[in-house]
């Protein structure tokens, strides 16, 4: 948007207990140029995904690796090994 907050909403379009807890409507932020993206899975397997081959997880994955790639830092601090992920600080959100 408009302040340089980058965001990426999903909805659920299968029901936990009965229940959309987020459908289209109320995942819509109203910001310009944001589209919530309807995914087929309920609340739980969204906010969670349930492996690496989720549509979610992939999508996430490369939401981030786009705002790390924007901020120039796509690379690990010296000294770090695979186990011991770089955390990124963007506007109150560690990525």
């Amino acid at each position: 948007d408009e302040a340089g907050i980058r965001n990426l909403v999903f909805f659920e379009t299968r029901r936990v207990k009965g229940l959309l807890v987020v459908d289209e409507e109320s995942a819509n932020p109203g910001l310009a140029r944001v589209t919530p993206i309807g995914v087929d899975a309920n609340h739980i397997d969204i906010c969670k995904p349930p492996d690496r081959q989720s549509v979610v997880y992939g999508a996430v994955r490369r939401f981030i690796a786009t705002v790390r790639s924007s901020l120039g830092e796509s690379r690990r601090p010296a000294g770090a090994g695979p186990g011991c992920p770089r955390r990124y600080a963007t506007n109150g959100l560690i990525l």
